[in-house]
């Protein structure tokens, strides 16, 4: 039943560096064998649930059994169920069973169920207790049924035995007794049969003989796919094979597929899937070992075969602290991943917020613009009109002049220029249109200009209808360029002094009087 373990602990007898060095991998090939391995892995936890069933059907039928073929036939079926599955359970019901049928003086079914304990002893460590009874056999004694079984039994002590001693020059000896047993079951095995070839190829394999093996193993698992014993044996024994020849790669694509039939058939003592374990680990695929050896480790404890963790002692420990550094390496880098995100959105999330802001801005930009163009057109109108009334007043006043010379009245054109009235007339108009027009230019004018002097130096906020003071509109003909004092007393009509006086008194009054005037040019523009 574990036949396919112990053939894998034989490869680890061979070489105690049975995971090293393993190259050459074709890739497709391994992702198929992994994918066979994982489904049927799968599929056990199915196939386990079943066989608790049966084992609890088994129990019940056996503590209601009212002979001695009943029960025995349940005990030998539970027998069969935990075998592979459960060492301790499986001791109980072999001395259940030895108990039972010497009590019934059924002594053919006690020697029976004594040699067929012998396979299964050293799993529990039990393997200098295996060989005594070994050895206390006395082979020409047994019927031709009972030595086949005793040799069956004896060969797998033999061949598991050798994979606990690998390390050491005893196991020279029991893989010695392993090709004895084996050749002697071959022996009373039908040359035409199947399993015929299973046993010829692990003869070759203890003989040394490693191509005539390889061709007796392929044959057999090429001809008889089916999920048995028989089959995961010889799929774990073709994989030593290939090792002794260096092929690695095939060692390893074997083994997979060893431990995937393992796994269908319900073995849990198995030591195909620790290898499988080793040689991810050298390989470096961290996740994938830690997996299976999780698996493997989980089925010693179920089944309670301990001893199958002795040769891969050395990785465990390894393999758990690998995992575990490579755990907190990822674990540092999605830290960092994390921050870099939340560094990332911070940073886009200022930058959203600050174009947010550029586009508000734009669009006030574009609004006060408008708003400014309409002012512009409004004011441009304005401008135009006053331009008009002008042309028409110098008209008009043109043709006064010319009907007072014609009518000889130059004593009353005289006067009419002498009292100023028509020139106060248009000035008045072009201030109140001025005034009008800057302020709806420049709403805030006297608030910014208000800002750049000291405090209760400002100006009083202008009432309906808008009139500028005179210093206000100096203020204003510098905002729009014109610095030109003389220039500005003309258009006021001021002398240049007046104008002059107005400057430095609200400069005087200003918090900055170096940068004052420039500040004043300033009012209104965007930097």
């Amino acid at each position: 039943m574990y036949k396919t373990l112990l053939a894998c602990f034989f490869y680890v007898c061979l070489s105690p560096v049975f995971v090293y060095g393993i190259d050459g991998l074709s890739s497709y090939t391994f992702d198929d064998a992994f994918s066979e391995l994982d489904e049927a892995l799968a599929q056990r936890r199915d196939l386990l649930k079943l066989k608790d069933i049966r084992i609890d059907s088994l129990k019940a039928e056996l503590e209601n059994a009212e002979n001695y073929k009943a029960e025995i036939s349940a005990i030998e079926s539970l027998i069969d169920e935990y075998a592979h599955y459960d060492v301790d359970s499986l001791k109980r019901y072999f001395s259940k069973a030895i108990a039972l049928s010497s009590f019934y003086g059924d002594s053919v079914a006690a020697r029976r169920f004594w040699l067929a304990e012998i396979e299964h002893m050293p799993v529990r460590g039990e393997i200098r207790e295996a060989f005594m009874r070994i050895d206390s056999v006395r082979v020409n004694d047994l019927e031709e049924e009972d030595k086949i079984l005793f040799f069956e039994a004896a060969r797998w002590a033999s061949l598991y035995t050798t994979s606990i001693y690998s390390p050491h020059k005893l196991h020279r000896g029991y893989f010695s007794k392993y090709g004895e047993y084996n050749d002697s079951l071959m022996a009373r095995t039908d040359v035409s049969s199947p399993r015929y070839r299973l046993l010829a190829g692990s003869h070759y394999l203890a003989k040394g003989q490693v191509s005539l093996a390889i061709a007796a193993l392929n044959d057999y698992i090429e001809n008889n796919k089916e999920y048995n014993e028989d089959y995961a044996n010889a799929l774990s024994m073709l994989a030593l094979s290939y090792f002794e020849r260096s092929r690695k790669d095939l060692w390893m694509y074997y083994i997979i597929l060893a431990a995937a039939v393992d796994a269908r058939i319900g073995v849990l003592d198995n030591d195909c899937l620790r290898q499988v374990c080793g040689a991810l680990y050298q390989m470096g695929d961290l996740d994938r070992a830690y997996e299976y050896m999780s698996v493997a480790q989980d089925d010693v404890d179920r089944c309670k075969a301990y001893i199958r963790s002795v040769n891969v002692a050395p990785v465990y420990p390894r393999l758990m602290a690998d995992y575990r550094d490579m755990q907190r390496r990822r674990e540092m880098l999605l830290y960092f991943l994390i921050g870099s995100l939340v560094v990332i959105a911070a940073l886009s999330a200022i930058i959203i917020y600050i174009r947010y802001n550029d586009v508000k801005r734009l669009k006030r930009l574009k609004t006060e613009l408008v708003n400014a163009n309409l002012v512009k057109d409004s004011h441009l109108g304005r401008i135009l009109s006053l331009c008009s009334i002008y042309m028409e007043k110098l008209d008009d006043y043109n043709k006064l002049v010319s009907r007072k010379i014609a009518a000889g009245q130059i004593d009353d054109l005289y006067k009419l220029v002498k009292t100023g009235k028509f020139l106060d007339d248009q000035s008045k108009m072009f201030y109140e249109i001025f005034d009008n027009s800057f302020v709806h230019m420049f709403p805030t004018f006297i608030d910014e200009v208000n800002a750049l002097l000291g405090p209760d130096k400002g100006f009083e906020q202008l009432s309906e209808p808008v009139k500028l003071t005179p210093e206000l509109r100096i203020l204003a003909f510098m905002r729009l360029g014109l610095d030109d004092s003389a220039q500005i007393a003309r258009f006021l009509g001021l002398s240049l002094n007046t104008v002059y006086t107005y400057r430095n008194r609200m400069k005087s009054r200003a918090k900055n009087r170096a940068t004052f005037e420039n500040d004043i040019i300033n009012i209104g523009t965007y930097n």
